[in-house]
């Protein structure tokens, strides 16, 4: 008795054991809700990468169709515009190799389960001798199979990694360059911007034009160094910085996106592009002194601090960042020289100083700037590295205000120095500093031409260097 009661309680403990794991399978497989798959990997489709010549696809966004030709790849309805070789590129890489990870039994019978009854996009693949597949990419795998998503293709479903699917969810502006201007660089060189033309919309009309041209280069401290200079709203020199921060600009301007294509009047007018806010044109010479121009229409910025670009000669507008046009804004107050005056050392013949209450001093120059330069100071030479030094601290002068017309009296105010340019043609100019409070000057320019306020400290620094100049000290670069 006693035997056959503990074979009945064995069998009853099996018996529970067997109905706890078939509840634990059963609870697990209702929770993941994953159908059962085949595994192994199989090749669904492969075709040399360089013989790829069709992808078309139809997507939620839209789709797209790429041909692949000897003269390379053409976007259909962007025809002549620039492409983004790198996402043309990954489709092709896609379109040339799908595997499965794993196929779905009765996939066929389940498409909604998949995502497959209405896909996310369907794909047709076409290889130069003629060979084609087409398939439909549905919903992402469950969490078990993260990265990878179910596709139909010969009536059945396959688990396929989600990297090669995905290139076939974006639409045509996706495979379109977000490069809007040209490159600053060449060939490891620069180019040589030569015009700079700004049209800018105003509150009362079209504001005058913001025009700045290349004028001069010299050498300076061995490096090579361009001038530039404003010839409206007013004939001014640009600020020397003007090569270095603002011209670049201008260039390697990258777009966020692409807002249309071949825009209609409407949609041009909806991102403000019909007035634009700003008009760039830019003239420059490339690595090959080639003369080139571009031009560039700016909307205003939007309360989100963006902007719509369109580049002349591109059917298309992009969006962009307003912070990646730091010339947006620009007015002729930011661009001009806030130095007083700075003449090119070789033009100079005569350089005259007078200090208030003192003797007129007077450097005479020969071939000023160059190798066989002369500088005299009545009898005594002047070694000529020690004046260059001198003279570029001198004309990097640089006013804390500038005055287009001189509008304050001096007549009250006590000269404190005079400094006369005098040049090989024989012309003249004359900067005059006048005190006009305890750290501030004012200085004039040929009597009314301009004004300028700057630091008395500045202008010590320089009449000191002249003093000791003079008496034959040395006197070492400052800029």
């Amino acid at each position: 008795m006693k035997r056959q009661l503990r074979t009945f309680g064995l069998i009853s403990l099996c018996l529970l054991v067997s109905a706890g794991i078939w509840y634990v399978l059963d609870a697990s497989e209702e929770k993941t809700n994953e159908p059962a798959a085949e595994t192994g990997e199989e090749t669904l489709w492969k075709a040399d990468r360089k013989d790829v010549a069709l992808a078309e696809v139809e997507n939620e966004n839209g789709g797209f169709c790429i041909t692949w030709e000897d003269d390379g790849a053409v976007l259909e309805g962007a025809k002549g515009l620039p492409l983004n070789e790198e996402a043309v590129d990954a489709v092709r890489r896609s379109a040339s190799l799908i595997k499965s990870q794993k196929e779905i039994p009765n996939g066929e019978d389940r498409l909604s389960e998949f995502g497959l009854d209405e896909p996310k996009s369907r794909v047709r693949i076409k290889d130069k001798k003629g060979k084609e597949v087409e398939f439909s990419a549905g919903d992402p795998a469950p969490e078990q199979e993260a990265g990878r998503r179910y596709v139909r293709l010969d009536n059945k479903v396959y688990l396929v990694e989600q990297s090669v699917v995905e290139v076939f969810e974006k639409r045509t502006e996706d495979f379109l360059s977000v490069q809007v201007t040209p490159a600053y660089e060449e060939a490891s060189q620069n180019v040589l911007v030569t015009k700079v033309t700004l049209h800018r919309a105003g509150e009362d009309g079209e504001e005058e034009p913001l025009v700045l041209v290349y004028s001069d280069s010299q050498e300076l401290a061995g490096y090579q160094v361009n001038s530039y200079e404003l010839i409206s709203p007013v004939m001014y020199p640009a600020a020397a910085n003007t090569p270095e921060e603002f011209l670049p600009s201008f260039f390697d301007i990258t777009a966020d996106g692409i807002k249309a294509i071949r825009p209609d009047e409407q949609e041009t007018a909806v991102c403000g592009l019909d007035v634009p806010y700003v008009n760039a044109e830019v003239c420059y010479e490339n690595a090959d002194g080639e003369t080139k121009t571009f031009e560039l229409d700016v909307s205003r910025p939007d309360e989100e601090g963006n902007v719509f670009l369109r580049l002349g000669g591109r059917d298309m507008i992009y969006l962009c960042d307003a912070g990646r046009i730091p010339w947006l804004e620009k007015r002729m107050g930011d661009l001009i020289s806030h130095e007083i005056l700075s003449p090119d050392i070789r033009t100079l013949k005569q350089l005259t100083v007078r200090k208030n209450g003192e003797e007129v001093s007077t450097v005479n120059l020969h071939n000023a700037g160059k190798n066989d330069a002369e500088i005299t100071y009545g009898n005594k030479k002047i070694r000529p590295s020690d004046f260059q030094n001198f003279y570029y601290g001198l004309i990097s002068l640089t006013a804390d205000e500038v005055l287009l017309e001189q509008t304050e009296d001096t007549s009250r105010m006590e000269p404190v120095a005079e400094v006369v340019f005098e040049y090989e043609n024989k012309e003249k100019d004359q900067v005059v500093y006048y005190q006009e409070a305890v750290w501030q000057l004012y200085a004039v320019l040929n009597d009314s031409e301009r004004g300028f306020r700057l630091s008395a400290s500045a202008v010590e620094a320089v009449l000191s260097d002249w003093e000791r100049l003079l008496s034959g000290e040395e006197i070492k670069t400052r800029y």
